[in-house]
């Protein structure tokens, strides 16, 4: 079973966070994938706030998901904060 979770929740009306937890790996990449594609493509806010502050790990293709997602918000006018997400060094 895996650590990993995924939260999200409106800090304002023009305003969404969401919060990874634990190792991103796996089916919690999907998990964070689901979770970006539905803020950005259905609710649209104004503004996303991904804080990867408490995840563990960040395996490379939760990486290519958040640039992604990067990307994808650009395109739509929306402004995306990446903050903690790092890979670890394995050390």
């Amino acid at each position: 079973m895996s650590r990993a979770r995924i939260q999200s929740c409106r800090l304002s009306p023009s305003t969404v966070q969401i919060d990874p937890y634990g190792p991103i790996e796996g089916d919690a990449v999907d998990t964070l994938r689901d979770a970006l594609v539905d803020v950005l493509m259905r609710q649209r806010p104004a503004r996303v706030v991904v804080d990867a502050s408490d995840a563990t790990y960040l395996d490379p293709v939760a990486l290519g998901s958040l640039a992604a997602a990067s990307d994808t918000a650009t395109d739509l006018g929306i402004t995306l904060d990446i903050i903690g997400a790092w890979p670890s060094t394995g050390e």
